[in-house]
């Protein structure tokens, strides 16, 4: 579940900082290596955007040396582990969520930015149907073209904004915390009755 309690009790800066926001950990699966050529795409088209990069792991210097061959160091923050109010914070300073992911089995790190009202932009994984059905862009898996076309939609098409906003925010209601532990507690009584 997410804590949309959480996502409330933070509110909305005055401006937004960032494009895009990317959470998760620095690792392959992640595809965050990958998505720096995405990146550099839309850069080149719009020089000031900024992306940022919250988390950690075993591609961390692997990816401040790709930032750098790719001349992106102003245009990516690297965050480190954020959590609570702070990631919080930078969810709703972000446009859009990126999930760039080569390949997932579910998680929930995305459903806490649709919280704040993020849409995605992700491959069409086929686990990914399940997770996140709504609320994001599915891009064919690995082209990064496309990719990078479907999150400039995303942020230039307003009315396509908003109906993704609303998906990702009636989304993350249906997965809040508090409802899902009631019905997990209801499952367990009714098992052991």
């Amino acid at each position: 579940g997410v804590d949309n309690s959480l996502a409330a009790s933070v509110p909305e800066p005055a401006r937004k900082e960032y494009e895009a926001v990317f959470i998760g950990r620095l690792h392959p699966q992640k595809g965050l290596l990958e998505f720096m050529d995405v990146w550099r795409l839309y850069v080149d088209r719009h020089p000031g955007a900024r992306l940022a990069v919250i988390g950690n792991g075993p591609l961390e210097g692997q990816l401040r040396e790709k930032i750098e061959r790719h001349g992106l160091r102003g245009n990516v923050d690297m965050l480190g582990f954020l959590d609570g109010r702070e990631k919080i914070s930078v969810f709703k300073a972000s446009r859009v969520v990126v999930h760039p992911s080569l390949y997932d089995s579910g998680g929930m790190a995305i459903l806490e930015a649709m919280s704040c009202g993020l849409p995605g932009v992700s491959y069409d994984l086929p686990d990914l149907e399940v997770y996140y059905p709504q609320g994001m862009l599915k891009t064919p898996c690995y082209d990064q073209a496309t990719f990078a076309a479907n999150f400039e939609l995303l942020l230039e098409k307003e009315g396509l904004y908003r109906e993704l906003r609303d998906e990702a925010l009636a989304w993350a209601r249906q997965w809040d915390w508090d409802d899902v532990s009631e019905r997990l507690l209801r499952l367990m009584e009714r098992l052991f009755d």
